[in-house]
């Protein structure tokens, strides 16, 4: 049995209404009510606070990654880990298969000077993998 007490929203917030670069902020969602906590840019250990703060057990990822190095999902997961790994939570993650095909990777390999949230190990550009 789950008991869904917290959602947490990464860049394009929870519903995928924000602009790229952007979040909604932390409020509770109108269909659910239930409280939405704001992910996007966070560090780890701002992440462990919020699962804290939130009361949440085990924290479910289920975010689909476009198979791209700077697509922010994949770095959100990344943070996740660490933050589930500071604050003593478990984390599920619900994989999928990369959409562009995951049979290769492509493309340049990040340069560690040019590291930022959207491309922060050296993976190339389209890394092939599953966001897991």
């Amino acid at each position: 049995r789950v008991n869904l007490t917290a959602v947490f929203g990464p860049e394009h917030g929870f519903r995928g209404t924000a602009q790229a670069g952007g979040s909604e902020g932390r409020y509770d969602d109108p269909a659910t009510g239930l409280p939405v906590y704001d992910t996007y840019l966070k560090s780890g250990q701002d992440l462990a606070d919020i699962f804290t703060a939130s009361g949440v057990d085990t924290v479910v990822f289920d975010i689909q990654d476009a198979g791209a190095r700077f697509y922010t999902y994949t770095w959100t997961l990344y943070d996740c880990m660490e933050a589930a790994a500071l604050a003593g939570k478990r984390l599920v993650v619900l994989d999928r298969p990369n959409p562009v095909t995951g049979r290769a990777a492509l493309g340049p390999v990040l340069d560690p000077a040019f590291a930022t949230f959207v491309g922060r190990r050296e993976i190339a550009q389209a890394h092939g993998m599953t966001v897991a």
